[in-house]
């Protein structure tokens, strides 16, 4: 079994190609077909001390694992919180982006009419769904926002940490 030490060394030699696999597994986790029961993982084998880049169920985890970085495969709109109005402000940047001419909003009319409005436009003139485009914006934005080396900075420290007997708790889903 590997010391935290020698973890921490086998992180450190292995740097830029575990930047590299976790920005790989933090994209796959954005772009999976199944969100519900899957995980991209990234780990040192405590035996051997060998990198690991694997999707996983969700509820699996080898005791044998150090887990330097893990993303459950989810839905990339889920990850965000937007009001009618960011969303309308959104699809509307989108369509002009695209070149077309969304309808505007009329004065009198509220947020979620007129959200429901540019949904229907939008699935009528551009052969897609707010859906869908609300989510590819998403997740591009997850993705672009994202940064790796934090991510494995982070883990390091949590290494340091159990190196040094320090035990965080775990991080809630409130953070």
């Amino acid at each position: 079994m590997k010391t935290y030490d020698e973890l921490i060394e086998i992180a450190r030699k292995h740097r830029e190609t575990l930047v590299l696999s976790i920005r790989k597994a933090h994209e796959a986790s954005l772009r999976s077909e199944n969100p519900e029961d899957r995980c991209s993982v990234i780990a040192i084998n405590r035996q051997d001390g060998s990198l690991t880049d694997a999707v996983i169920d969700s509820d699996q985890q080898p005791d044998n694992w150090f887990v330097l970085a893990a993303y459950p495969h989810i839905n990339p709109i889920e990850a965000v919180v937007l009001y009618a109005d960011e969303k309308a402000a959104i699809l509307n940047n989108w369509c002009l982006e695209q070149g077309a001419a969304p309808p505007d909003q009329d004065d009198e009319e509220g947020d979620v009419p007129y959200l429901r409005r540019l949904v229907s436009w939008i699935e009528n003139h551009m052969g897609t769904t707010a859906g869908e485009v609300l989510t590819d914006l998403a997740r591009e934005q997850l993705i672009t926002d994202f940064d790796p080396v934090s991510e494995l900075d982070d883990a390091l420290q949590s290494l340091r940490d159990l190196s040094n007997g320090i035990v965080r708790a775990e991080p809630s889903d409130d953070e």
